[in-house]
């Protein structure tokens, strides 16, 4: 068997933008740990989004939950800005912390500002782990649909404790997919699926075992969604494949414990899948290295030049939808009084003494 390519045979620093717009996903593993490298490299979140050249960023695996994220990083501000190049729209892990969690991050000005926003769009039993942010750009028909998604893992072999669950999971994120395109809308499916397209998308060692190990099940939907024989019949196109048919050695996730990517001994389980009746925007798709110190993945980009139904669907003067986390009421408080946000305080007997004064008080967070 040939020897392993290296680790940035398909892994590149952040590509030229090859068409109008850019969606990139990546399962940053923990934005706590991440935000600080990011600031020592870049300066500030926002700095390394805009790093990207993404006009929608889609992250997996933030682990926060509502009440640690402040907002400098809910908005994806500067340090010490007011104002936000970016509108964020986030889905948090409720049953645990430190678990899960999945945000969408859409850049103002770019046309693909949201009409609508959600986070409880695949039913509870999913949505309580924050594993899906839906948005909706554009106007309908033609409009476009973003679904970003965290697909569960099924458990370690050999008992894959979560399979059944798992398989729940996908069976209600392809109906998610049919229903939308019913709908007249086009759909693009990205995030981490935990789950390899086909064996040439993971690691083959000499005695002939990989790092594949899933379930028929696991495949075959994943097929079915892009089409692993035929194409032509599935409702996804699998951007990277589709620009780089013959890549071998393309992963996008190795096991850090093991420091696989030192040898490329990985899987390709991270994706934006766009509809099909989008392939001809199509211009460009490359996985982008990120330090291996600030994730397990990298991320995957893919550039498209997007039809006018997609674009600029909202007006200028138009909110964002209420999931905005500039919509947040413990967001929009900064910079006005407790009195404004918690209510005017009522008026105190004639005669009553005045309140004691707090030094330092600081607003809420």
């Amino acid at each position: 068997m040939a020897a392993a390519p290296a680790a940035s045979a398909h892994a590149t620093r952040v590509p030229a933008k090859a068409a109008s717009h850019r969606i990139l996903t990546w399962n940053c593993a923990g934005w706590a740990a991440v935000e600080p490298q990011a600031r020592r490299q870049h300066g500030s979140l926002a700095a390394f989004l805009d790093h990207t050249l993404a006009d929608v960023v889609l992250v997996q695996e933030h682990k926060l939950t509502r009440d640690k994220v402040k907002r400098e990083l809910a908005m994806l501000n500067a340090r010490g800005e007011a104002a936000s190049g970016w509108e964020t729209y986030w889905a948090f892990s409720t049953t645990k912390t430190g678990y899960s969690g999945t945000l969408t991050a859409v850049r103002k000005g770019s046309g693909l500002e949201p009409v609508e926003a959600a986070s409880d769009a695949l039913g509870r039993e999913f949505d309580d782990e924050g594993r899906c942010v839906l948005t909706r750009h554009g106007v309908s028909p033609g409009g476009m649909t973003l679904v970003n998604v965290y697909t569960p893992n099924g458990g370690d072999r050999p008992a894959r404790a979560r399979l059944a669950f798992k398989l729940r999971f996908l069976a209600r994120l392809r109906a998610l997919i049919d229903s939308e395109r019913a709908a007249g809308r086009r759909v693009v499916l990205a995030g981490d699926l935990n789950i390899p397209r086909s064996a040439r998308d993971a690691f083959w060692s000499a005695d002939g075992s990989s790092e594949l190990g899933y379930s028929d099940e696991e495949t075959g939907w994943l097929a079915a969604i892009c089409g692993a024989d035929d194409p032509t019949c599935a409702p996804l196109v699998d951007t990277f494949r589709a620009c780089h048919p013959a890549a071998d050695g393309a992963f996008t996730v190795w096991d850090q414990r093991k420091a696989a990517r030192t040898r490329n001994q990985g899987v390709r389980i991270d994706f934006v899948m766009l509809d099909r009746e989008l392939q001809h925007t199509l211009r460009g798709a490359a996985i982008v290295y990120t330090p291996p110190a600030w994730s397990d993945h990298v991320a995957v980009c893919a550039d498209v030049d997007l039809p006018p139904p997609v674009l600029n669907g909202r007006p200028e003067s138009a909110k964002p939808p209420p999931l905005a986390a500039e919509r947040w009421p413990e967001l929009r408080s900064a910079g006005k009084s407790l009195a404004s946000f918690f209510g005017r305080a009522p008026k105190r007997p004639a005669g009553s003494p005045d309140p004691p004064k707090t030094a330092g008080a600081k607003r809420p967070r």
